[in-house]
């Protein structure tokens, strides 16, 4: 099995190596995006144009999964993503995110 993850900054690193840590016989592939960081005040569009072809790359790497290591990714287009991409999408998902979505106001 191999595992692809992404960040736009350093944090990946850390995910890469606790997946590797927790399953030694998985290979682990990381892509981050140090050239376009911070993400954070960048508009969805932009972002998915940064986003998609480096995921793309991890498909064509034979990533059986990828993890989206980068809040912003997993808060703004994260669903856009998965819906362009051909493998599953592990996104780390502030649980505050989808507890608004159970509400009835949504906040």
């Amino acid at each position: 099995m191999k595992i692809g993850v992404f960040d736009s900054g350093v944090g990946g690193l850390a995910m890469a190596n606790a997946i590797k840590k927790a399953l030694p016989e998985v290979e682990v592939v990381l892509k981050e995006d140090k050239e376009h960081v911070p993400y954070g005040l960048r508009q969805p569009d932009e972002i998915f144009g940064f986003v998609l072809p480096i995921l793309n790359e991890l498909v064509q790497e034979n990533c059986d999964v990828i993890v989206v290591a980068c809040n912003t990714v997993t808060t703004t287009i994260i669903g856009r993503i998965r819906d362009n991409i051909s493998v599953p999408i592990i996104a780390i998902e502030p649980m505050v995110k989808p507890a608004m979505e159970q509400t009835k106001t949504k906040k």
